[in-house]
C-alpha cells in the first residue's frame, strides 16, 4: 500500500491518500485542495472518502471530490449529522461548506473493506464527540487525536479532557511499531507516544 501526504489549508492539514496496486484508493481527511488531492489520486478509484472527525478544516474539499469521485463518505454516527447539514464546526469557524450525504455512520470496531486491506475503525472521543482513528495493519490514522508529542485540544465546543485521556490510553496499548499518521504534523510510532505518555 502506497501512502500520500497532501498538506493543505491555513492549518496545514494532513490529507492522506492510500492507494493499492489495483489502482484503488482511499482518502482521509480532504482538508482542502481538492485539485491537489485529485491529482495525487490520478486514475485510482476511490473505494472510501473517511473523515476522522467533522472539524472544517478538515472537511473542506469534500464535498468537491465527493463530486469527482462518487465515493461514499464514512464518519462516526456521533458527527454524521454535521456534515450532512454543512454547519461549520466549531459553529464560529469561518469556512463555509456544502452539506453530503454521509453513506456510511461509523462505530468503534468496524472493519472496512479496502480491496484485500481491512480498515478497522477505533472511536477515540475527546476532542470531539465522534472522533476515530483509522487502523490498517501497522499504520494509524488519528486525526486530531495523536500528534507527534502532543494530543488534541479539548477546549472546543463537544471537547472532553478525560475522553482524550481514556481515548490515549486505548491508543497507547497498541503495538509499539504502529506508525502514527496524524492530521497535523509529522509522522510518529506508538512506541515513541507510549514512552512520551508515561504514566498517563
Amino acid at each position: 500500500m502506497l501512502i500520500n501526504k497532501v498538506q493543505t489549508g491555513s492549518l496545514e492539514e494532513n490529507c492522506w491518500i492510500l492507494k493499492n496496486t489495483q489502482k484503488r484508493a482511499v482518502i482521509i481527511d480532504p482538508g482542502s485542495d481538492a485539485a491537489g488531492i485529485l491529482g495525487g489520486i490520478g486514475v485510482a478509484k476511490v473505494e472510501w472518502i473517511l473523515l476522522t472527525h467533522s472539524h472544517s478544516d478538515h472537511l473542506g474539499a469534500l464535498a468537491e471530490i465527493a463530486r469527482q469521485t462518487g465515493a461514499p463518505i464514512a464518519i462516526h454516527l456521533n458527527e454524521a449529522e454535521i456534515v450532512a447539514s454543512g454547519e461549520p464546526n466549531p459553529p464560529d469557524f469561518s469556512l463555509k461548506l456544502e452539506p453530503v450525504a454521509v453513506a456510511k455512520k461509523l462505530e468503534d470496531g468496524d472493519i472496512l473493506k479496502f480491496d484485500d486491506e481491512r480498515i478497522e475503525v477505533i472511536h477515540t472521543p475527546g476532542h470531539t464527540q465522534g472522533s476515530c482513528c483509522f487502523r490498517i495493519n501497522n499504520e494509524l490514522f488519528s486525526g486530531d487525536t495523536l500528534f507527534r508529542e502532543n494530543v488534541g485540544r479539548t477546549d472546543l465546543p463537544g471537547g472532553d479532557a478525560e475522553a482524550l485521556r481514556e481515548s490515549l490510553r486505548k491508543l497507547l496499548k497498541l503495538p509499539p511499531e504502529i506508525i502514527v499518521h496524524p492530521g497535523h504534523g509529522e509522522n510518529w510510532t506508538i512506541g515513541k507516544a507510549q514512552k512520551f505518555h508515561f504514566p498517563i
